[in-house]
Order: structure tokens, then C-alpha cells, then sequence
């Protein structure tokens, strides 16, 4: 299979100076988007290329990832020589176009330039996205609040323990979550701890990607929201940052439903789950 990188200059020789194609776009919301952004006369494509080892767990946080961050006329294209199984089948069904077999790119380019329209329910995704701003937007500012602020330190595990202790129930990570040390449910809110001895991005990517499949469910590429899910907290040892942008993995939580916070007592994090679900139903009922 070819690699985006690859395929992007493909495609820039054919379409000329009237398209941008970038492959592996960095998106400040998401920690992976699609392989290629093709955009250009109003038109923006985004590609995934399906391979073999393309896990689906991971394709579908990516699906839903893309239609709630890209611009709702974005057209989602699945690339890539298929040996679909019915689950497979069904995640594909997401996706504006799918372009299966061996083909040529010039199929690719051939639907990036039309006038072609996403094939979804556009009046169900824009409500979807208000909801999902005003969410998102909450656990941010949460988030950002409590960095601003010092608090009394423990250790994440010894929160989650105490925790355990108190009678909250305890979940078993998903394989999605393997970096997750502990996982623990209070009142609908998902709190977890991260394994300190592991990379940060590796535990961002594992939340994120969860935290999107726990909150929505794919149907014909629109993300439904399943409205039973409260914010979850993500207690971190050592702050996550990035080099190249030190507020993005704070951005990346919330935009999957993850406040992060410092380890700080039991009973501030009880505190903390009440107050944000709180905040969120109070913040969307008013907007109902």
C-alpha cells in the first residue's frame, strides 16, 4: 500500500495549484485525523487509507473525531484495497465514498475535485456538534482552571485506591485503554489513572480514542451522542505538554470528554465529578 506521504504528492502533481493536499494534517483537536486533506475551490476530502492492519477501534474514534472537528461539508473517502469482514462492512458505511480494489489514485482525484456532497443527515450533525461545543468547552475551561491552581499532591494510584475503597465501582480497561492503570465509575463519570511510566502521548491517545467510542455511536457517518455519559476525569501525575504546542494534550482530552487533573485528595475528586456534571447539564439545559 502506499503511504500518505506518497499518495499526497500524487495527487498535488495531478490536481495543480487549485488543490492543497497535506498528508497526516496536525489538527489542534485531534490526536489522529485523516491520512489526507485534500481541499481546494470550496471543497475539502478527507482520505483514510484502509490497510490490513488498520485496527477498528481506532478507525471508528477517527470517523467520529473527524466529523466533529472538520467542517460539516467535509467529504470522508475510505482508500485502500479491501478484504472486508461484516464488521468492517458496517464502519465503512461511515464514509462518503469507498474506493475498494485495485484502483488507480486518479479515482481518488477524480471525486476530491467534483462536486460530490457528504452523504449524511446534516441537520442531525450540526445539533450533534452544538451539544458536543458546549461539552467540550466545559471540560476545557475545567481543565485549564485547575492548572492555574496548586493543590494538595498524592499519587493517582493512591487516589484511585482510596477510591476503590470507598465502594465506586471498578471497571477493567478495554484493550483501547491498555495504558490505563485503574479505572473507576462515579455517579456515570469515568475516572482513570495513567501509568506514570509510560509516554504521555501513549496515554492521551488511549483515552481519547475511548473516551470517542464510549460518547457516540456512528450511524451513516453521524456521530450520535450517547446522552448518558457524564465528563470523565483523567488523574495525571505529571502534567502533559507537547513541545510544539504545550496546551494541545489538554485540548485533545476535552474533545474526547476527559478532564485532566492533578492527583490531589479522594475528596476533591469526588468534589470534582459533581461539579463538572453539574456544570455540563446545566450549561446544555440552558441551551435547550
Amino acid at each position: 500500500m502506499i503511504s500518505p506521504f506518497q499518495l499526497a504528492t500524487t495527487i498535488q502533481r495531478t490536481v495543480g495549484n487549485a488543490f492543497h493536499v497535506v498528508p497526516r494534517p496536525d489538527h489542534p483537536l485531534l490526536i489522529s485525523g485523516p491520512d489526507i486533506l485534500i481541499g481546494g475551490e470550496g471543497k475539502l476530502t478527507a482520505v483514510y487509507l484502509i490497510l490490513e492492519s488498520t485496527k477498528q477501534s481506532q478507525l471508528r474514534a477517527r470517523i467520529t473525531a473527524a466529523r466533529l472537528a472538520l467542517p460539516i461539508q467535509t467529504r470522508m473517502v475510505a482508500f485502500g484495497t479491501l478484504n472486508t469482514s461484516s464488521a468492517l462492512n458496517n464502519l465503512l458505511r461511515n464514509f462518503d465514498e469507498v474506493l475498494e480494489g485495485n484502483i488507480s489514485s486518479q479515482h481518488l482525484i477524480r471525486y476530491a475535485t467534483s462536486d460530490s456532497r457528504p452523504n449524511i443527515n446534516q441537520n442531525d450533525l450540526i445539533e450533534i456538534r452544538a451539544r458536543h461545543s458546549i461539552e467540550f468547552t466545559t471540560a476545557l475551561q475545567i481543565t485549564m482552571l485547575r492548572r492555574r491552581h496548586q493543590f494538595e499532591s498524592k499519587s493517582a494510584e493512591s487516589i484511585m485506591d482510596d477510591l476503590g475503597n470507598r465502594g465506586y465501582i471498578k471497571r477493567v480497561g478495554e484493550g483501547q485503554r491498555r495504558s490505563v492503570a485503574q479505572e473507576i465509575e462515579i455517579s456515570g463519570s469515568n475516572v482513570v489513572s495513567v501509568r506514570s511510566d509510560e509516554g504521555t502521548y501513549s496515554h492521551l491517545k488511549s483515552v481519547w480514542r475511548s473516551g470517542l467510542i464510549d460518547k457516540y455511536i456512528l450511524d451513516t457517518g453521524v456521530p450520535y451522542a450517547n446522552y448518558n455519559t457524564m465528563p470523565s476525569i483523567l488523574l495525571a501525575d505529571n502534567w502533559p505538554s507537547m513541545k510544539t504546542d504545550p496546551d494541545k494534550p489538554a485540548r485533545v482530552a476535552a474533545f474526547s470528554g476527559w478532564i485532566i487533573a492533578q492527583p490531589s485528595t479522594t475528596e476533591d475528586i469526588e468534589e470534582l465529578v459533581k461539579r463538572a456534571q453539574y456544570i455540563t447539564r446545566k450549561r446544555i439545559n440552558e441551551r435547550t
